[in-house]
């Protein structure tokens, strides 16, 4: 019987060692790889999912306008979606704001001159009673549908700051203007009739 040989165990030794090390550092390389890889195809899929209209943002020139609904001056109640295939301008205001009032003859005009073709004015009444709203409304004869937001649930929803504030929504409900500001009837012509 032969004695085994004391070097050749060590002389081998370190290399299995140094073999299972780098099949260690290997498969930990490809772990590392799949890891990654499931993690940006993670992150890649929720930013595809995310809806605009469920952050807390402002409405966007572009983007699907928010739905909202609100009780009318004239009885009843009107949703956004009332509204799916015409054309929808926005127009938040108040009593106490002057440029509102003097835009408000213009608006007028020009909705009874396109309402036929599919336009819609929704005025939205921000922070005021219905006993504020009526007077100055039935005294000044408008026709377009006033909507009444005492709570300021619609306005906080679009992050509306200043007044008077417009949006412009197409057929397809997704916002082609925002304009904040008096806006007049050029303007009005301008952006909308090409929406008709």
């Amino acid at each position: 019987m032969s004695k085994p040989q004391k070097g050749s165990y060590r002389k081998h030794a370190p290399r299995k060692q140094k073999q299972r090390n780098n099949r260690s550092h290997i498969t930990a390389a490809i772990l590392l790889v799949i890891a990654l890889a499931l993690f940006a195809f993670a992150l890649r899929s929720s930013f595809q999912e995310i809806d605009l209209n469920s952050l807390n943002t402002a409405p966007i020139q572009g983007y699907q306008a928010p739905i909202f609904t609100a009780d009318t001056l004239s009885g009843g109640e009107i949703s956004l979606q009332n509204y799916a295939d015409e054309v929808v301008v926005v127009n938040f205001w108040a009593t106490w704001c002057p440029p509102c009032k003097a835009e408000m003859p213009g608006i007028n005009a020009f909705y009874q001159a396109y309402q036929d073709r599919g336009l819609v004015v929704l005025a939205v009444n921000v922070r005021e009673s219905e006993a504020t709203v009526r007077p100055f409304i039935e005294t000044s004869s408008f026709t377009f549908p006033v909507l009444l937001d005492p709570a300021g649930k619609i306005v906080d929803q679009y992050q509306v700051r200043s007044f008077p504030t417009t949006l412009i929504i197409d057929r397809d409900g997704v916002i082609q203007y925002i304009h904040t500001g008096m806006i007049s009837p050029e303007e009005l012509e301008a952006v909308v009739t090409p929406l008709l």
